[in-house]
């Protein structure tokens, strides 16, 4: 073998490394782009049981509203979840827009602007734009979520 031969191999090697790495981004740009789709459906279906399941456990989250201890809410307890859906009269809206991805090996981020509408008991129909950023991990070959802060947006135009 040539050196040339050895040179344009290595080359051809590398290239399809790269190739495979680029794939393999984007399936995981994908599944994590189907988890928040599939977890805006649950928060609109009020499942408070799929949008626990979707979290590592250990899982921190920050809202617009303070949290009992101060520190963060337990974005794992399926219990406080349910009595938040049971605030509110009737169906909620929840869309998910301007979603980004950033995938590394085994840990992601995800940025969205996110429009909730929904009726609480005693009030008028409300709806809130907010930003919404979570860090995911991949546990055992699936995405988690392991933290998430919403925050008050600016409606877009």
């Amino acid at each position: 073998m040539s050196a040339h031969h050895g040179a344009e191999q290595e080359t051809t090697m590398t290239t399809l490394i790269e190739i495979d790495r680029e794939i393999d981004r984007e399936i995981d740009e994908t599944e994590i782009g189907w988890l928040l789709t599939k977890r805006a459906a649950a928060v609109r279906a009020m499942d408070a049981d799929y949008l626990v399941a979707r979290h590592a456990p250990g899982s921190t989250g920050f809202d617009i509203t303070p949290a009992r201890d101060g520190r963060h809410h337990a974005v794992t307890d399926a219990a406080a979840l349910r009595d938040w859906f049971r605030t509110f009269e009737d169906s909620l809206d929840y869309s998910v827009h301007n979603l980004s991805i950033v995938v590394g090996d085994d840990v992601a981020f995800a940025h969205s602007l996110d429009h909730f509408t929904a009726t609480p008991f005693g009030a008028r129909r409300a709806q809130v734009w907010l930003h919404v950023t979570m860090g995911l991990r991949r546990i055992g070959g699936c995405w988690l979520i392991t933290h998430e802060h919403r925050s008050l947006a600016t409606p877009p135009e």
